[in-house]
C-alpha cells in the first residue's frame, strides 16, 4: 500500500522549480510582446504625424500654385502674405498668422487676418510662408511641422517645400 501512495504523490502537482521556470519564461515572453507593442504604437503615431504634415504641405503648395498660376495679376507678395487677383478680377489673399501659425485664405475684400477660411489643419504649424516675386515668377517657400510642442527630436515631423511658379498672365 505504501508503494501506491508514493506513486500517486510523485505524479501530483508541479515542483517549485518547475513553477519558477514557467513564471520566468512567461514573464520574459510578456515583456518581449509588450515592448514590441509599444514600438509598433510609437511607429504608428510617428507615421500618422508625418502623413498629416506632408498632406498639409502638399495641399497648401498645390492650392497656392493653382491660384498663382491662374492669377490675372499679383498685387503684393512678401513674407507670410500674398495678394492677387484671379481670372474674374476678384481679390484673393493668403496669409500666415503669427499667433496660431495657420494659413488663412480670403476671397474678396476684407482683412485676411480677421475673416478667413483656414487652409492648414489645427494639427500642424506652418513655420514659414515666404513669397518672392521676381521678373514674372513667384517663388514660394513653405515649412510645415507637427503642432506638438515638446516631441523628442526623433519624433518631430517637418517638411520644407519650395516652388517657383510662372503665372499664365505673364506668359501671354
Amino acid at each position: 500500500m505504501n508503494k501506491s501512495i508514493k506513486k500517486v504523490k510523485s505524479c501530483a502537482g508541479f515542483t517549485l522549480i518547475e513553477l519558477l521556470i514557467y513564471i520566468s519564461i512567461s514573464t520574459a515572453a510578456i515583456l518581449v510582446f509588450t515592448s514590441f507593442m509599444v514600438d509598433v504604437t510609437k511607429s504608428a503615431a510617428r507615421a500618422k504625424s508625418t502623413k498629416e504634415v506632408q498632406q498639409n504641405a502638399r495641399l497648401l503648395l498645390e492650392r497656392l500654385t493653382q491660384d498663382i498660376r491662374t492669377a490675372r495679376s499679383i498685387d503684393s507678395a512678401g513674407v507670410n502674405q500674398i495678394v492677387l487677383f484671379d481670372a474674374s478680377n476678384i481679390k484673393v489673399q493668403y496669409c500666415l498668422t503669427d499667433t496660431d501659425k495657420i494659413v488663412h485664405y480670403l476671397k474678396g475684400e476684407g482683412d485676411c487676418f480677421i475673416s478667413t477660411s483656414e487652409l492648414s489643419s489645427d494639427q500642424v504649424r506652418v513655420t514659414k510662408l515666404d513669397f518672392q516675386q521676381n521678373s514674372g515668377t513667384v517663388k514660394v517657400d513653405l515649412t510645415v511641422q507637427q503642432k506638438n510642442q515638446n516631441p523628442s527630436t526623433s519624433e518631430k515631423s517637418q517638411i520644407s517645400l519650395s516652388s517657383t511658379i510662372v503665372p499664365r498672365s505673364s506668359i501671354y
